[in-house]
């Protein structure tokens, strides 16, 4: 597999800041996450991710044998990932994940959640997800942040009036886990 930045200069493309692109370049920091969010998973439960991007996590999630449908939101970087013969076994959608159909894309059945996420959806998204019903939201979702939005969620529930941290004390039937990500 090439290198992100190899990826990126081979299809003449850059980060894109309106989609908040901070891809992840630390093939270890992949690894850990698709570790954490398919530990203990049956083969057959379906996994999403979110923001693939140039595909460091994509290929990450198939070595740990993850049933993988992969989200991006940029079109260009969905024709990177379909390019690429090492995450063919991925289904690859061009999708909004503020906007996608979880509970469609689910069909009901059990599901995880692996990603590395841009700082301005992260809040967001992980609310939306808590905020499913029970019985279709994800059973674990671990997602890669930047370092600064960990130090946040890590607070102590005392320490914050509302927000993340509060709803996920809330929300006992989903597992959600983070992993600082530098800003590379």
């Amino acid at each position: 597999m090439s290198s992100p930045r190899a990826l990126l200069a081979k299809a003449g493309l850059r980060p894109k800041k309106r989609f908040g692109q901070n891809f992840l370049v630390n093939a270890s920091i992949a690894g850990r996450i698709a570790r954490l969010a398919l530990d203990g998973a049956p083969p057959q439960l379906r996994t999403l991710e979110i923001g693939a991007g140039t595909g460091a996590l994509t290929r990450a999630l198939l070595d740990e044998g993850a049933q993988l449908t992969a989200i991006e939101i940029d079109p260009e970087l969905v024709a990177v990932l379909r390019s690429r013969e090492d995450v063919a076994a991925a289904q690859i959608v061009l999708a909004d994940a503020l906007a996608f159909d979880y509970r469609s894309w689910s069909g009901g059945k059990p599901w995880r959640v692996a990603g590395n996420l841009p700082y301005n959806i992260a809040t967001p998204l992980m609310l939306r997800l808590i905020e499913m019903p029970p019985g279709t939201r994800p059973l674990r979702t671990e997602v890669g942040v930047i370092g600064d939005l960990v130090a946040r969620l890590n607070r102590s529930a005392s320490e914050l009036e509302q927000g993340l941290l509060k709803a996920v004390a809330l929300s006992p039937l989903t597992e959600f886990r983070s992993t600082a990500v530098s800003k590379e």
